[in-house]
């Protein structure tokens, strides 16, 4: 029962990527040091950070929509833009990378190096 608890309060406000034996083998005051509220970062770098982050949300629904196979047919969508313009998937692919950015695969390509949010957490 008491491992029930402890995972379910994990749940709620825990580390994420503790696995149930790691929690039921915490201590209630373990766990209650271990959570997303016991540190929490409001430094300037921080809320940075995290408007860069949504901002490139924004960038990749809108490189989505742009690429989205369901906006063809009679209504002009993004890919008749391509296909009105004459761009070559290159040429189309070389406009979404500079007005969007990179793609999401190709930032997770570049960020194979850093370390995971799992890592991340432990060094905390």
């Amino acid at each position: 029962m008491d491992g029930a608890l402890k995972v379910g309060a994990n749940s709620l406000m825990g580390n994420p990527y503790a696995s149930e034996d790691e929690v039921t083998d915490m201590s209630w005051s373990e766990l209650a040091r271990n959570n997303a509220f016991a540190n929490p970062d409001y430094s300037k770098e921080s809320f940075e950070q995290a408007w860069d982050t949504s901002k490139q949300g924004w960038k990749d629904a809108a490189r989505d929509v742009m690429t989205s196979q369901a906006m063809t047919g009679p209504i002009p969508g993004p890919l008749n833009l391509q296909q009105a313009t004459g761009a070559s998937d290159e040429q189309y692919e070389a406009f979404l990378d500079e007005t969007f950015g990179p793609s999401p695969e190709e930032r997770a390509q570049a960020a194979a190096q850093q370390p995971t949010p799992q890592q991340h957490w432990e060094t905390r």
